[in-house]
């Protein structure tokens, strides 16, 4: 799909809107490292991360000049996000 999005890259800006995943707590190198539930989160903590991954550039290389992608959060409520990725469509009913 991302390809297919890219592709309009050349004459179509580009903002990708993705949800985050589990925000984890504890130290990057630490075996400690636990999904910080989204509830917890305060709305200073969202706008330091939307500020964190705003500031996040990529480039995509087009082949006819290279183009910037944007980036912005969407904080999922964690039984919607766990039900959509760990149990949508394995269910059967």
């Amino acid at each position: 799909m991302i390809s297919g999005i890219r592709s309009l890259s050349a004459t179509h800006e580009q903002i990708i809107l993705a949800w985050t995943g589990d925000i984890e707590t504890g130290q990057p190198d630490s075996s400690q490292r636990n999904p910080a539930p989204l509830v917890t989160l305060t709305d200073d903590d969202k706008k330091s991360l939307e500020a964190e991954i705003g500031n996040y550039k990529s480039v995509i290389d087009l082949g006819e000049g290279k183009k910037m992608m944007n980036y912005v959060p969407v904080f999922l409520d964690d039984k919607i996000a766990h039900g959509h990725y760990e149990g949508y469509c394995k269910t059967s009913e």
